[in-house]
């Protein structure tokens, strides 16, 4: 879970590991749910989650990457 917002409309995610966006998406009617094979020797760097309403809203949340191979890493727009 990502986000308490309230998104409504189209919203875009990206996830960002360490500064390279791996990732986009448009989420055309959130909830929307992603997932991020997260690449191997990541470990200990920051994943960062933008999320942005089509109103110009921008949530962001960053997390530290654990130990381990190839992850999948489910992530909820709510």
């Amino acid at each position: 879970h990502v986000t308490d917002r309230d998104f409504r409309g189209k919203a875009t995610i990206q996830i960002f590991v360490g500064n390279t966006l791996a990732k986009q998406k448009e989420c055309p009617d959130p909830p929307c749910h992603e997932i991020l094979v997260i690449p191997q020797g990541t470990a200990g760097m920051t994943m960062r989650i933008r999320i942005t309403s089509i109103a110009g809203e921008v949530e962001e949340r960053e997390f530290v990457i654990g130990l381990g191979k190839n992850k999948l890493l489910p992530i909820e727009l709510e």
